[in-house]
């Protein structure tokens, strides 16, 4: 059997695990991209922010979420995991934000290393290694030393690629 088929037939049965992270400042547009690239609403958006705690500062918070999606008519699986990282990028002082984000993809290596040196291994086990790292940039240009830090993190973290993308602003 061609090896493009067998792969194909594996994959339509077993299905495909993807691990996507999101970063950037809020209002950047990781929440409409994801809902977008999903078709449907998988993170909620923040429709205001209340005056009283504006000023508190909350940090980084990093939440995977798992998505099932169906790629093509054939019927094959996307098992898409999604991790998004609100309060990113908000502080005036992010180095926090950066340890935070280089702590999570270390971990997720730490976990493979974890699982594979066992002897009885747990064939549910999901690799949540990140995949790509999607950083979206403010369109102040004000963004290069927080870029090159991140994309600093995320090489040393395996084959990760670090995409730059600026939202656009009407005013």
């Amino acid at each position: 059997m061609n090896p493009i088929r067998l792969r194909r037939k594996k994959n339509v049965k077993k299905g495909i695990q993807f691990c996507l992270m999101v970063c950037g400042a809020s209002g950047t547009g990781r929440t409409t991209f994801v809902n977008t690239l999903c078709g449907r609403t998988v993170l909620p958006g923040k429709d205001s922010d209340d005056p009283s705690i504006a000023h508190e500062e909350e940090g980084v918070r990093i939440k995977p979420i798992t998505v099932e999606l169906e790629l093509d008519e054939e019927g094959t699986r996307v098992s898409l995991t999604i991790v998004d990282t609100p309060g990113f990028g908000d502080s005036i002082d992010n180095e926090d934000s950066f340890g935070e984000i280089s702590t999570y993809l270390e971990r997720q290596y730490d976990d493979i290393l974890a699982e594979e040196s066992r002897i009885k291994r747990n064939p549910r086990f999901r690799d949540n290694r990140v995949h790509v790292l999607l950083y979206f940039v403010q369109p102040t240009g004000e963004c290069e030393v927080s870029v090159s830090k991140l994309c600093l993190s995320a090489r040393t973290h395996g084959a990760l690629q670090a995409t730059v993308s600026a939202s656009s602003t009407s005013s």
